[in-house]
């Protein structure tokens, strides 16, 4: 009797032990299939990490113009927060005629900035340049005694009848001695003397 107990227990022992397999070969599964995740997860963390290292689109390399008084006029790269002294020296660095003291050096590039290094020469010919006879030369008003019928035309209220009549007054009386003597030009009256008096001068 007891053998035949024995005999009927045994199955029952083998499918236990295979749902104990059954189960521990599951929790095992569970626990490979976790570990790629956090992996995953980790390689995640790793890229956020590295962006945020990464500088900002507005630390990135400028692109400049460079032009005028250098060795090598164009187009450059440079680094971010880079000066124009930089731009100078990426260019050749700067002829003997630049004037440098028209620059500023110090400047920081910004991206499709232009500079321009000017030349000592065009200061010089500027200050050598005839000055116009017509004009007086502060503040460049219309000289009543030398000039012609189309600077007096650039008066307020002179037309070519009234700078006609001031040359004609001129040729006849010579020079005019002061500014309220243009009242005595016909078609010429106080009103109009009042507003184009400021841009006069007798010389």
């Amino acid at each position: 009797m007891i053998d035949r107990l024995k005999e009927l227990e045994r199955p029952l022992l083998i499918k236990a032990a295979a749902v104990c397999a059954a189960l521990l070969a599951a929790v095992f599964l569970l626990q490979t299939d976790a570990g790629p995740e956090g992996s995953v997860q980790s390689a995640d963390n790793e890229e956020q990490t590295e962006s945020a290292s990464e500088p900002a689109p507005e630390d990135g390399p400028v692109v400049i113009e460079i032009k005028g008084e250098v060795v090598s006029p164009g187009v450059y790269t440079l680094p971010y927060g880079s000066r124009t002294v930089d731009a100078v020296e990426i260019a050749g660095g700067h002829t003997e005629q630049a004037d440098l003291l028209a620059v500023n050096l110090a400047a920081v590039l910004m991206d499709e900035m232009s500079i321009h290094v000017p030349s000592q020469l065009d200061e010089s010919m500027s200050e050598q340049a005839p000055a116009d006879p017509a004009a007086e030369a502060s503040g460049g008003t219309v000289s009543l005694n030398q000039a012609d019928a189309n600077m007096l035309q650039t008066l307020p209220g002179i037309g070519p009848a009234k700078s006609e009549a001031i040359i004609q007054y001129r040729e006849e009386h010579g020079s005019f001695a002061s500014l309220d003597q243009l009242t005595q030009v016909p078609g010429i009256g106080e009103k109009t003397l009042e507003s184009i008096a400021p841009l006069l001068t007798l010389h």
